[in-house]
């Protein structure tokens, strides 16, 4: 469902953009589907086998990440569609680096940090994982 809607939501059309952009291959390019759309679009593969490929590499990132997070036993197990689950984010993190990277994200200076803001912005993060 997921490569579905990237590819319904404009993934082939996002790389034809940045090819026209970008002279060069650029790293965010190398990032999964980007380099299966090229391989479409340049007439290597069908559409169809370049979803395929893009589900078979997706499934093999998420299993990557499993293992990972298995080793790592401290690991804390919430469920991000849980607003509830804010407080416990909130106070498991060093709230500054969060607020820092939520600044950057923005590309903004801020005179003072709304709570709900970085508390989406964690949901946000958490959710794209």
């Amino acid at each position: 469902r997921r490569v579905d809607k990237m590819i319904n939501e404009g993934l082939i059309e996002e790389v034809k953009n940045l090819i026209e952009k970008y002279d060069q291959f650029p790293t965010a390019m190398q990032g999964l589907g980007y380099k299966e759309v090229m391989y479409y679009l340049n007439g290597n593969c069908s559409k169809e086998e370049m979803i395929e490929k893009i589900k078979q590499e997706t499934r093999r990132y998420a299993k990557r990440q499993l293992t990972w997070f298995r080793a790592y036993k401290n690991a804390v197990w919430l469920d991000a569609g849980n607003k509830g689950n804010a407080d416990i984010i909130l106070n498991s993190i060093d709230t500054r680096n969060v607020i820092m990277n939520w600044t950057n994200a923005k590309n903004s200076k801020i005179n003072s940090i709304n709570t709900k803001d970085v508390v989406n912005y964690l949901i946000i993060l958490s959710n794209s994982n």
